[in-house]
């Protein structure tokens, strides 16, 4: 069954739609990744003042509404240093731990503040053992939490490994290259078969054109010659004339 103009035009604008969906999505997510290294957050993506991070652990794990487990995804708005300094007792903080990680950026730790001492803060698990604490300086606190989404995080860990990012990233600008460079193929091939097929009924016009010029020329060629052949044939009144002169004149 061949499809229809109107669903052919359809199935483009979807297409062109998805194709640049996934180009904006890697496009985003390549350049916070960039921003983000320039603006000196290390290990983690901002983007609008947001960072995403997934959960490893089940040290925040609990029954209360800002408790997050691990395989979730929680969403931290980053801090400047003059709030990081004001952070009230119970607020949710990620910061930089004194743990580097194999690609020597800072672990880093998202848990409640417990104490709050001139600059400092010592946090605590929600579901750690009461004695198990860390102090913070201010300066190493990275954001507020938000927020989470639940089961996000292992997709987000995946995402922000090398295979994510060629899943991601990579491919889907490939594709999306590949999808473009054939449609350009396409157009051009066909814009150079619209100019040969009017090239070729361009040449047929002019040969018939041509043929018509020279049928004319050859009907009056052969109507000046049937002229000149009227012009030089003798009568029947003429030579019955003269044959009637012949008669009158043997008698």
């Amino acid at each position: 069954m061949t499809m229809s103009v109107k669903a052919k035009k359809a199935l483009n604008i979807v297409v062109d739609a998805i194709v640049l969906i996934i180009l904006a999505i890697a496009i985003i997510f390549a350049v916070s990744m960039i921003s983000s290294r320039a603006s000196g957050y290390e290990g983690y993506t901002v983007i609008f003042g947001k960072s995403y991070l997934a959960v490893q652990t089940n040290s925040m794990a609990g029954d209360g509404e800002d408790n997050f487990s691990a395989g979730d995804l929680i969403i931290i708005r980053t801090v400047d240093t003059e709030e990081a300094q004001s952070l009230e007792e119970g607020t949710i903080i990620t910061f930089r731990t004194n743990e580097i990680t194999e690609d020597d950026h800072y672990v880093l730790n998202t848990h409640r503040i417990q104490q709050s001492n001139n600059g400092w803060y010592v946090t605590h698990g929600d579901n750690n053992p009461d004695s198990v604490t860390e102090t913070v300086l201010a300066d190493n606190v990275v954001g507020v939490y938000e927020g989470k989404i639940e089961g996000l995080g292992n997709f987000v860990l995946f995402m922000s490994s090398f295979g994510g990012f060629c899943t991601f990233v990579l491919v889907p600008s490939l594709l999306v290259v590949i999808y473009f460079a054939v449609n350009l193929v396409l157009v051009i091939k066909k814009e150079k078969a619209k100019q040969t097929a009017e090239s070729a009924i361009e040449n047929e016009k002019l040969k018939a054109e041509e043929k018509e010029r020279m049928r004319q020329e050859i009907l009056a060629e052969l109507a000046k010659e049937g002229t000149q052949a009227t012009a030089v044939q003798p009568s029947d009144d003429e030579g019955g004339t003269d044959g009637q002169a012949d008669a009158d004149g043997e008698e």
